[in-house]
């Protein structure tokens, strides 16, 4: 609240804030950490497919359960509509 009252804290803490924004991301450094990182992703990419197969086939398990469990809300409502409609007669 102080700051919006006073102009002059105002202004500085803005100055203060630019530059700690310059120096923590600074564009060329940041820039040079995110090319290193690809290059290392792209000389171990075999690696990190073999990685992603675990994930995938985690993925896969996953969805399929998914698809059962469905299934099985499915026949279960099927069953009870059924059985709901031969009290009826």
């Amino acid at each position: 609240v102080a700051l919006s009252m006073d102009s002059v804290r105002y202004q500085q803490a803005q100055s203060q804030g630019y530059h700690l924004l310059e120096k923590l991301y600074d564009s060329g450094t940041n820039w040079n950490r995110v090319q290193k990182s690809l290059n290392e992703t792209n000389q171990n990419l075999e690696a990190r497919r073999s990685f992603d197969y675990v994930r995938g086939m985690l993925w896969h398990h996953s969805a399929r359960s998914t698809k059962y469990f469905s299934k099985w809300i499915e026949l279960k409502e099927s069953s009870s509509n059924e059985l709901g409609r031969s009290k009826d007669l």
